[in-house]
């Protein structure tokens, strides 16, 4: 799974500002929010001037991707300044646009330099995986559930509370997860940030099911809507990161959740909000 990802990260020119792009399947009916948002990230990296990196985008999930067909990006440039550049990319499956993301690109500038501190949480290393954890609930999941757990994530995640949207409970909207990547390599700044995006949408939205206690995964109808996300810091993505996830607010179907990204040294690397469907599913 670890090197299937690197490899669909590495997108096929199909014509001017154009690129063609695989698919991941992990297990979902529709193509995973993360692996599309990564990878226009990567397509408006292949415009983007040396030494320029992204610092935020804004993106909307339209419609469901087909993993059994290919994406293709279509980028935008929409302006190179003298210290930022700013693209859109539009990707399409079967003629149709199903998510637009803007983004913008910044050189390395010296400036102020401030940040939130990190919670004071367990070392991972005190931490259990989610690899052992899942073993033990595997029997409890409904067959829909099971599909989602039982593939090799690309990621470790070691929980630092055992609060799990995939059973019923009541839990306070509040997550915190150490992760990281699986395989140990040296990989550029630009893949790193990509990467990064792709696992920002892993333990987002769930939190905003935690604080109502017959929702779970099984029976929530669960859907990215839109994501937003701010790169203040280079990432190491082979050492461990925590991501401090809550959610203020549920209403109308929709959930809201944040959360920043802290290194192991609590240097904040970056900060992420979404808006997703939380639509109880009809039997």
């Amino acid at each position: 799974m670890v090197d299937q990802l690197l490899t669909i990260l590495k997108l096929e020119s199909a014509g001017e500002l154009l690129y063609k792009g695989e698919n991941l399947h992990i297990g979902t009916r529709n193509i995973f929010g993360g692996q599309v948002l990564a990878q226009s990230i990567i397509a408006a990296y292949e415009t983007v001037p040396d030494e320029r990196y992204i610092h935020s985008l804004h993106s909307y999930f339209i419609l469901p991707g087909n993993p059994d067909l290919p994406l293709f990006f279509r980028v935008d440039v929409v302006r190179d300044g003298r210290s930022f550049s700013t693209r859109r990319v539009l990707v399409e499956q079967n003629h149709q646009t199903i998510f637009i993301m803007a983004a913008s690109f910044h050189k390395v500038e010296a400036g102020y330099n401030h940040q939130k501190s990190m919670p004071n949480v367990a070392h991972p290393d005190e931490l259990i995986s989610f690899d052992q954890l899942k073993k033990g609930i595997l029997g409890m999941l409904p067959s829909a559930a099971k599909r989602l757990i039982e593939i090799d994530f690309p990621f470790e995640f070691k929980p630092v509370d055992l609060t799990n949207p995939l059973l019923p409970g009541k839990y306070d909207p509040v997550r915190q997860i150490w992760f990281k990547f699986r395989k140990k390599e040296e990989l550029s700044r630009k893949i790193q940030e990509a990467l990064l995006a792709y696992v920002s949408d892993y333990n987002l939205l769930a939190t905003a099911i935690l604080p109502h206690e017959e929702a779970t995964f099984s029976n929530t109808i669960i859907a990215s809507i839109d994501h937003g996300m701010w790169f203040h810091r280079p990432v190491n993505i082979n050492d461990w990161l925590l991501y401090d996830v809550n959610s203020p607010t549920a209403i109308a179907a929709r959930g809201f959740a944040n959360g920043q990204i802290f290194d192991i040294n609590g240097q904040m690397v970056a900060s992420i909000v979404q808006e997703g469907l939380i639509r109880p599913a009809t039997k």
